[in-house]
């Protein structure tokens, strides 16, 4: 994601001292350990955050394929997987090779890591590849370390350009580490996988809680693979069976009955985040909240907190907000004028007549059992607005 920096005057008149700010090397433990805990929800960031950097090795793959944005001299194609291969979420029951228990896996078949990068990547806070373009998900440097906010110890597994190299991170008594297992030569493609394991003493509801995060973070991600999940934990995957999409919104009407996902919510690159409802302009917005679907929005549209938990309701992210809502009413009114304009059935103009009057109530009143009920009353059509002819004959207003 790409940061806007703001530009400071590099030329002071008068005898004025400037002193920068610094860290006190004895006091590097604790402002990494603050960092680390921004997250309010450790389990859902962490499959968020790691899930998110696994889709932007794709798109680094696949970009740098297409020429898009250069290679690097560390980059060889003739290691990188097939641009069908998905990311995959695996649990894994044992893990004999690092002598842990239940541990969830998240694998990508991106560039792969080189040594120096995975160090890079994960010893330096702050410091991200992502912040100049907004083809990547990530920028503020901190997701890859979002593993710490659960557990003391994780590993990655970095299998680059015939290479592979195992390191565990750790958190010691006064600081973070991360050491090199092993480097063993491999015939492997480049991959790269993050190994979260699982409190022994909360295990059963960690577990829950994981898969849980998946449904809830991950509900709009495409290309995902499961590997172990529903038959491992006893418990499903549900992905978002979308209804409706283009690029500025989604519908799903299963989500009418969801608990996390029944109200109007925001999607910034497939990640999922609630609206804040007061902050959209009282005369575009609607009476009620509660609708199934999903407004979206590319990287970089909106600001972000550092820890990507939540939408930063800046003037930039509500004047967004607002000019996209503007947008989807008038795409959508077209849209569903046009539908009136070409039933051809009866049946469909009575159900299309009932979602328009019902969009003249309360919401409690609404079933939302189609999209076009979902489109029209996002684009505040009533039962007035009911006009089409069938068979020569010119119907209007509800039944």
């Amino acid at each position: 994601m790409k940061l806007v920096r703001e530009h400071v005057v590099d030329e002071v008149i008068g005898d004025i001292k400037t002193n920068k700010f610094k860290i006190g090397d004895d006091s590097m433990g604790i402002i990494i350990d603050s960092l680390i805990n921004l997250y309010s929800d450790p389990i859902g960031s962490i499959v968020r955050e790691v899930t998110s950097n696994c889709y932007d090795a794709h798109r680094e793959k696949n970009l740098k394929i297409k020429n898009v944005i250069p290679m690097t001299s560390e980059d060889d194609s003739k290691w990188f997987h097939p641009i069908s291969k998905n990311p995959q979420i695996e649990f894994q029951e044992e893990n004999i090779l690092l002598g842990v228990g239940n541990a969830f896996l998240f694998r990508d078949f991106g560039v792969g890591l080189s040594k120096r990068r995975v160090e890079e990547i994960y010893t330096l806070f702050g410091n991200s590849t992502k912040r100049d373009n907004n083809h990547q998900i990530g920028g503020f440097g901190i997701g890859a370390k979002s593993p710490f906010s659960y557990t003391d110890t994780f590993y990655i597994i970095s299998k680059h350009n015939g290479k592979m190299f195992s390191y565990m991170l750790y958190r010691g008594n006064d600081a973070f580490h991360m050491d090199l297992l092993k480097t063993t030569d491999t015939t492997e493609l480049n991959s790269t996988e993050v190994i979260i394991p699982i409190k022994e003493e909360n295990s059963y509801r960690d577990i829950k809680n994981f898969v849980k995060a998946i449904n809830k973070q991950l509900g709009y991600f495409t290309g995902l693979e499961f590997i172990n999940i529903n038959e491992g934990t006893v418990r499903e995957v549900k992905q978002a069976n979308i209804d409706y999409e283009t690029d500025n919104l989604a519908v799903t009407l299963e989500h009418k009955n969801s608990s996390d996902l029944s109200e109007l919510h925001l999607m910034v690159g497939r990640v999922c985040y609630p609206l804040n409802f007061s902050m959209i302009d009282g005369q575009i917005k609607w009476r009620s909240e509660n609708i199934p679907a999903c407004i979206k929005f590319n990287i970089g549209e909106l600001d972000l907190v550092p820890s990507r938990e939540a939408i930063r309701y800046t003037e930039k992210t509500k004047e967004a907000l607002k000019n996209k809502i503007l947008t989807i009413q008038k795409e959508l009114t077209a849209e569903c004028n046009e539908e009136l304009n070409k039933c051809d059935n009866f049946i469909t103009w009575l159900k299309h007549s009932q979602a328009l009057k019902e969009n003249e109530g309360y919401r409690y009143r609404n079933s939302f059992d189609s999209v076009f009920a979902v489109k029209s009353y996002l684009a505040k059509m009533t039962s007035k607005n009911m006009q089409c002819t069938l068979h020569g004959v010119e119907l209007s207003g509800s039944p």
